[in-house]
């Protein structure tokens, strides 16, 4: 199932340091995403909470006419990496 948003703030609520271009997967000169396991491990040992793609959660916005996604994508600036908000879309919306 897909987090709330509040699971996914308690997921992702850690510092991942170091580089945050080599180890989150962000707009830093690489292009897609990577493979399911990079970037820095969480302290339960997840890792790509900090880049490389969003994550859908299983709140929606008002009347759900939108869905949310939290974190950041490959497309986001590194300064986003511990951005622990979300961001709602329009239904139809779907990412490459």
């Amino acid at each position: 199932r897909l987090p709330s948003a509040d699971e996914w703030r308690l997921l992702a609520g850690f510092e991942p340091g170091g580089d945050r271009c080599a180890s989150a997967r962000l707009a830093c000169g690489g292009e897609g995403t990577a493979a399911g396991g990079f970037g820095a491990a969480s302290p339960l040992g997840l890792r790509g909470l900090h880049g490389n793609v969003r994550e859908w959660l299983s709140d929606c916005g008002p009347g759900c006419r939108t869905r949310l996604a939290a974190g950041a994508g490959w497309r986001d600036a590194p300064e986003r990496a511990n951005a622990l908000g979300s961001e709602a879309f329009d239904t139809d919306l779907g990412f490459d």
